[in-house]
C-alpha cells in the first residue's frame, strides 16, 4: 500500500510539472486577447453581476420552449455571434495555494486510478507507457474534442490540449511502472 501511495505521489508530481510546463508553452495556443478589452470589460462588469459560465445566445429551459421559440433560438445561433464566456466579476488570485493544491490532489487521484488500472495488466514497460498515453488520448477525445465540436473551441487549442494529455498520462504511467516494479525474487539454491 505504501508503494502505491509513493508511486501515485511521484506520478502526480511528474504530471503536475509536465502540466505546468505544457501550460506555459502550449497554454495560449489558439487563445487570443480580447480586442478593445477595457471597453468590453466595463460592459461586462456593468451587465454580468455573477460569476459563471455563460452561453450566448442564451435560452431558458430548452425543454419548455415552443417549437417556434426553439427555431428562433437556433436561428440566432446560425446568425451569430455565439459562444461561451467564463466570467468572474470579482477576479481571483492567479496561481493561488487552493488552485495548486486542487491540481495536485486531482493529479494524485488520477495517478492512483491509473496505477490501479495498470495493476490489471501484464504489459511491458513501454506497453504500460502506451497504456497511459491511451488513457490520455481517451480523456482528450471525450472532453476537449467535444468542446471543439459543440462549442467551437479553436482547433490549435484542442490539438495542443490533446498533445499535453497524451504526454502527461504516458509520463504518469512511466513513473508508476518504474516505482511499482517488483523486486526480483532472490535465486534459490538447490542442495
Amino acid at each position: 500500500m505504501s508503494r502505491l501511495i509513493l508511486a501515485s505521489t511521484l506520478a502526480a508530481m511528474a504530471m503536475f510539472v509536465w502540466g505546468f510546463l505544457a501550460s506555459t508553452r502550449l497554454g495560449s495556443v489558439g487563445i487570443s486577447p480580447l480586442p478593445n478589452e477595457p471597453a468590453l470589460l466595463d460592459l461586462m462588469r456593468a451587465n454580468i453581476p455573477e460569476k459563471g459560465l455563460y452561453f450566448f445566445p442564451g435560452v431558458g429551459d430548452l425543454d419548455n420552449l415552443t417549437e417556434d421559440q426553439q427555431r428562433a433560438w437556433m436561428d440566432k445561433i446560425k446568425a451569430g455571434p455565439n459562444g461561451l464566456l467564463l466570467f468572474d466579476p470579482a477576479g481571483h488570485e492567479p496561481l493561488s495555494a487552493r488552485q495548486i493544491l486542487t491540481e495536485i490532489i486531482s493529479d494524485f487521484l488520477g495517478a492512483l486510478l491509473l496505477c490501479i488500472l495498470l495493476g490489471f495488466t501484464n504489459l511491458s514497460l513501454w506497453g504500460r507507457v502506451g497504456f497511459g498515453a491511451t488513457v490520455g488520448l481517451m480523456a482528450w477525445l471525450t472532453s476537449s474534442v467535444g468542446y471543439w465540436n459543440w462549442y467551437g473551441f479553436p482547433t490549435p487549442y484542442v490539438l495542443a490540449e490533446g498533445f499535453g494529455q497524451v504526454i502527461q498520462w504516458a509520463l504518469a504511467a512511466l513513473v508508476l511502472t518504474l516505482v511499482m516494479r517488483r523486486k526480483a525474487a532472490p535465486p534459490t539454491t538447490e542442495t
